[in-house]
């Protein structure tokens, strides 16, 4: 029995997620366009930015405006408290919305994309960004 039980925490340790590996290197700041939200592609646009100057920063997954502090430390960006907006939007507008201000409560590792941009990741999932021209 009890090796049974030690060969299950065995196997389930494996399956731990991904670490996150943040790049202290990058610099985050500035004005991003949201073009991902959990791997799924958003339409992008002025619907979906996302706004990064620290001591504050703010954000927009579809329709309503979130804002509030956002602070830099050792290649993670780390949220303080947040306010956002309760505009009655049409669904497919809010599709994004709950994701990622759900992935913003929590710090985010910063990320290089190979294509470009940045992705912020933590455990509640990843929000990909470009700059915006």
């Amino acid at each position: 029995m009890r090796g049974a039980i030690a060969l299950a925490l065995l196997a389930l340790s494996a399956c731990s997620t991904q670490p996150l590996e943040a790049a202290p290197m990058v610099d985050p700041r500035g004005h991003w366009t949201v073009v991902a939200i959990e791997g799924e592609v958003t339409p992008g646009g002025a619907g979906f930015a996302f706004t990064i100057e620290p001591p504050r920063g703010s954000a927009r997954f579809g329709c309503n405006l979130g804002s509030g502090g956002l602070a830099i430390e050792r290649g993670y960006l780390v949220p303080g408290d947040w306010v956002v907006s309760a505009a009655a939007c049409q669904p497919e507008r809010m599709r994004f919305e709950r994701k990622g201000f759900d992935i913003l409560a929590r710090p985010m590792a910063i990320e290089m994309r190979p294509a470009g941009g940045i992705r912020l990741r933590n455990q509640r999932g990843s929000i990909d960004l470009v700059r915006t021209q």
